[in-house]
């Protein structure tokens, strides 16, 4: 079993206190009005909090996957190739295999990095334009708005012998590889 995650996603959801921008529908953690987000790290800190509420709820989803899996899907073919299950005479959902688990795979950190390191910079730190005009202009596809396209175009980017979004990228990655689920 194995759960999608994508962070770029996650960060959309605090940027609209939890709601899908398409439609308005409430599908995730309300962490508040981009408004309430008067500091850089407030909105990170809320973009954390999205996140591993994500990893808890796609773990406990992984876990009803394996119970509904040993229960209906004994996986006979998998479990006949592996010689632990063979062994055991068991299926590798069922006591087969000694260490059984699934993965979260995750998209979207270094992009997530770059979009969180313009935030800082054009909304918190020069101040060229607040998180509320930046989400209009994002929820238009940049459709009538080309100077602010190319000021998050100019905006660091990860890899760019910038320390300010490689330690950001760090912080993240260390975030995701040790949340406590």
């Amino acid at each position: 079993p194995n759960a999608m995650m994508s962070y770029l996603s996650a960060l959309d959801l605090v940027l609209h206190n939890g709601r899908d921008a398409r439609t308005g529908q409430q599908v995730a953690l309300a962490g508040g009005e981009i408004e309430t987000f008067t500091s850089f790290e407030h909105l990170l800190s809320a973009f954390k909090n999205q996140i591993s509420t994500t990893h808890r709820l796609l773990a406990l989803r992984q876990g009803f996957e394996l119970r509904a899996e040993r229960e209906s899907a004994s996986f006979h073919f998998m479990s006949l190739l592996n010689g632990a299950c063979v062994e055991r005479g068991r299926s590798w959902v069922d006591g087969g295999i000694q260490y059984l688990g699934g993965m979260i795979e995750s998209f979207g950190l270094t992009n997530v990095s770059d979009s969180l390191a313009a935030i800082r910079e054009l909304v918190f730190e020069k101040r060229v334009m607040s998180l509320k005009q930046l989400v209009r202009v994002l929820d238009a596809d940049f459709d009538g708005f080309e100077a602010e396209r190319q000021l998050m175009l100019s905006a660091p980017k990860y890899g760019n012998a910038d320390d300010a979004v490689d330690v950001l990228l760090v912080e993240l990655s260390n975030f995701v590889c040790t949340d406590a689920m």
